[in-house]
């Protein structure tokens, strides 16, 4: 049992603690990643027109808006408000992307409502794609039920695994004891 388990379970392992390392340690990976293949880096946008001068004159819905009219089959996946460089980033899903959360970024402008910046995965390297792969392949959502289903019971036999692993080193040491005794 210990070892079919084993066998059974260590490419979905392999997988998911590589995605792990990736997701905990981004700024490790990403250049290790960028050597094999180039990531493009994220922007760092300020808006062309400064809020000190103009004010908000583009809301959320506004903004939201925009991506709308960009991307017409899209849905947006959240909003972040960058008050300092005055530009909503806005996180979207279009059809074929990889993960469930979108892997689609525009950067509004929060004084005139323009795009400033698209960040596509459609237009990415490969690098960049490979990135995107990596929270969808690690809670299995890269493969819909069937990935979640398959990360599942990777964690449940690696549970399994510990198990049998320390009856079967119980039952060497107890077998081991046994013999110096006599």
């Amino acid at each position: 049992m210990h070892q079919f388990a084993s066998v059974l379970i260590f490419p979905i392992m392999v997988i998911v603690s590589f995605s792990a390392v990736y997701l905990n340690l981004p700024e490790t990976v990403t250049p290790i990643t960028n050597i094999v293949a180039p990531v493009t880096p994220i922007p760092h946008i300020k808006s062309k027109s400064p809020l000190q001068v103009t004010g908000i004159g583009c809301s959320v819905d506004d903004a939201i808006g925009v991506v709308h009219s960009t991307f017409p089959k899209t849905s947006v996946y959240s909003v972040n408000r960058d008050l300092k460089n005055g530009v909503y980033t806005i996180r979207f899903i279009l059809p074929g992307d990889v993960s469930p959360n979108g892997n689609n970024y525009a950067y509004i402008s929060m004084a005139t409502g323009e795009v400033e910046h698209l960040r596509l995965a459609e237009t990415g390297s490969a690098g960049d794609r490979f990135i995107n792969w990596m929270r969808p392949l690690h809670s299995g959502k890269a493969f819909g039920l069937f990935g979640q289903l398959a990360v599942f019971l990777g964690a449940i036999f690696l549970c399994v695994i510990c198990v049998t692993g320390l009856n079967v080193y119980i039952g060497k040491t107890s077998r081991h004891l046994k013999v110096e005794k006599v």
